[in-house]
């Protein structure tokens, strides 16, 4: 048995990444279908109904995971789900395919693949393991729902900003200049 509060931060984690992942694919699905190609895994007719499909089951997975009744399976597709992810992103690493952009989050969060996107997936999905436990019968009063919804905020804002901080920095004014004067 797992404390329920444990359980409850950790459902509302998993439902913010991936309620927060859905919305900005499906604010941008054309551009998604671009990503999901980037990554070169899939066949060619596979792409546009995954890039359409996904973000509709993170949607689901979002919700779902909120829900005790559905809490479990949610979470075990959850980290299904960020297996495969962290799978992807670990072969295109390995091929030198590094330019590619995640496809974690919206365009604002844009950042190329790296071995730190694996990590990170693999620490969600260890995020997940909680929910998949029984929790124990303890009672969550008011303050440990604002300390498990505070506590998932900062961890999944803490993931944004590690995620922006090991991003390369952008080309410096020299950097295109000199490239502007190769293409010359």
């Amino acid at each position: 048995m797992i404390d329920p509060l444990l359980q409850l931060t950790s459902a509302l984690l998993l439902a913010l990444v991936f309620g927060a992942a859905a919305a900005a694919k499906l604010g941008h699905l054309e551009t998604f279908e671009g990503v999901v190609q980037n990554y070169q895994i899939l066949p060619h007719p596979l792409i546009r109904p995954f890039a359409y499909a996904l973000p509709v089951v993170e949607a689901a997975l979002a919700v779902a995971v909120l829900v005790p009744a559905t809490r479990a399976a949610a979470a075990l597709a959850a980290l299904l789900l960020l297996a495969a992810f962290a799978a992807a992103i670990a072969v295109n690493v390995r091929r030198g395919r590094t330019a590619i952009d995640c496809g974690c989050f919206s365009d604002t969060l844009r950042q190329p693949i790296s071995w730190w996107i694996v990590l990170r997936n693999l620490v969600l999905m260890a995020a997940a393991l909680p929910c998949l436990a029984p929790a124990s019968a303890r009672a969550l009063g008011v303050g440990d729902v604002a300390t498990a919804a505070l506590g998932a905020a900062a961890l999944f804002t803490l993931s944004l900003a590690v995620g922006l901080v090991t991003k390369a920095p952008p080309p410096r004014y020299e950097d295109n200049y000199r490239a502007s004067l190769r293409r010359a």
